[in-house]
């Protein structure tokens, strides 16, 4: 197994899981709001306030792939 070791302070880890922190770090930068827009449209909706949910809209299905067929 490698390990990761900071020129600048000794930490020293496994090099995998230290791949995955800075992944889900950046992913965070990247996508901060989505959990917290989620959270709040929730508590909108709770407290009977209008959103600008879609509920119930009728999307076309298409194909993504060869030879998938559509239901």
């Amino acid at each position: 197994k490698d390990v990761f070791r900071c020129y600048a302070c000794g930490w020293g880890g496994n090099a995998d899981l230290v791949g995955a922190l800075n992944l889900r770090k950046k992913w965070l930068k990247i996508f901060p709001s989505i959990a917290t827009l989620r959270h709040e449209q929730q508590i909108r909706e709770a407290q009977g306030k209008v959103t600008t949910r879609r509920k119930n809209r009728n999307v076309k299905a298409t194909k993504t792939g060869p030879n998938r067929t559509v239901a």
